[in-house]
Parts: structure tokens; C-alpha cells; sequence
């Protein structure tokens, strides 16, 4: 019986060598439309990693003081109970 392990470890290499020729072939395909029509081409997938890098080499991180800004206030409807709605409540519950 094969291993479960060496069944992943091969996908995952196979995927790697496909997802590396793809980004290849796409690059190329890239060019060649660029010398062929004449216009820029953006490759996406490089466009997408440059910038998801900006962040790094600029050395920015998030920020660690006050995240998330202070909830506004909200009005609350029908808090706090009434005594009455909680006693149609357990009656509806109670019957059910």
C-alpha cells in the first residue's frame, strides 16, 4: 500500500513544476503580444506580487496601537426586556 505521504508530496511537486511552467509560458505569451501589437502588457501575476512586496521593502508593518476604531454608539431595541415579553415568551416556548 502507498504511503499517504508520498502520494501528497508527489501532487505537491507536480503541482509546483505545472504552476512554474504556466507562469512561464504566461510570461512569454506577454511578450509576445507585446512585440506583436505593440502596447504594454501588465503580467497580473507579477503586478500582484510587486505589490503585495512594496510593503516589506518599505519596512512598513501594521500598526499595533488602537486597530479598530471606537464602536459608535447604538440604540438598543427592546433591551432591556420587559417583564411581560419575557412571559409571552416562555409561554409561547412552553406550548410549542
Amino acid at each position: 500500500m502507498t504511503n499517504p505521504r508520498t502520494v501528497l508530496l508527489f501532487i505537491w511537486l507536480l503541482l509546483s513544476v505545472i504552476s512554474e511552467e504556466f507562469f512561464r509560458l504566461w510570461s512569454l505569451l506577454g511578450r509576445e503580444i507585446r512585440q506583436r501589437a505593440g502596447v504594454p502588457v501588465v503580467d497580473g501575476v507579477a503586478a500582484a506580487v510587486s505589490i503585495a512586496e512594496s510593503p516589506v521593502r518599505l519596512g512598513l508593518s501594521t500598526s499595533k496601537v488602537r486597530t479598530y476604531g471606537t464602536p459608535r454608539p447604538k440604540k438598543v431595541i427592546g433591551w432591556p426586556f420587559e417583564h411581560k415579553d419575557l412571559e409571552a415568551d416562555s409561554y409561547a416556548t412552553a406550548n410549542a
